[in-house]
């Protein structure tokens, strides 16, 4: 895949993690990360190449219009030899750095999002 990317998880209580990314080659950029509803993503996907290997939101997604692509899981050896690959050219990040993008609403929150 070429251009904007939006690649989408699904992580669960109808929530879906999404990064939107510029690539380029082998060269990529991160636009954003972000945590929306289904019908959030659904709406913000439009127009967008969205890359998936969850076969539930590929099934959502295509239903939708949008145009998607079903990836294969990675596997955890798969991830640790970006890790490592990237540690080597000394590509790190350190503890400061991070950014914390992975944290949801509690269900109180959800709670009264939806108006129960």
């Amino acid at each position: 895949m070429q251009g904007k990317v939006m690649a989408a998880l699904d992580a669960g209580r109808g929530e879906v993690y999404v990064g939107e990314y510029e690539i380029h080659s082998s060269v990529y950029v991160v636009s954003r990360e972000y945590l929306v509803t289904k019908a959030e993503f659904l709406q913000q996907a439009r127009g967008w190449s969205v890359a998936t290997p969850d076969a539930l939101l590929f099934d959502v997604a295509t239903a939708a219009g949008l145009s998607v692509a079903l990836l294969p899981p990675i596997s955890a050896g798969a991830v640790a030899g970006l890790g490592w690959r990237n540690l080597q050219r000394g590509e790190i990040v350190t503890p400061e750095q991070l950014e914390a993008n992975y944290i949801r609403r509690t269900d109180a929150e959800m709670l009264e999002r939806i108006g129960s």
